[in-house]
């Protein structure tokens, strides 16, 4: 769904796949990405440090290059937002 831009179908998706296995990291990684999309950056946040934190160490790529850095625009749009 997220390829595709339809993101409310990916969110939905991504919210499913949290209840059935809350552990998994690419789940709220997802669901982040999915938040950013709509702007909504705080909850987005929320999602890809929750990825970050039940993720394995040490993180590979994709994750350990797309997770820091979605999480650094969100950052960025926040900052924004406050100015």
């Amino acid at each position: 769904y997220l390829g595709q831009k339809r993101y409310v179908e990916a969110l939905s998706s991504f919210e499913s796949a949290i209840r059935e296995d809350p552990e998994h990291f690419s789940n709220y990684w997802g669901k982040g990405l999915a938040l950013k999309c709509f702007g909504r950056y705080s909850e987005a946040l929320d999602g890809l440090n929750t990825a970050l934190s039940k993720a394995p160490q040490p993180l590979q790529p994709p994750a350990s290059d797309e997770i820091p850095k979605l999480i650094e625009e969100c950052r960025d749009a926040l900052r924004a937002a406050t100015r």
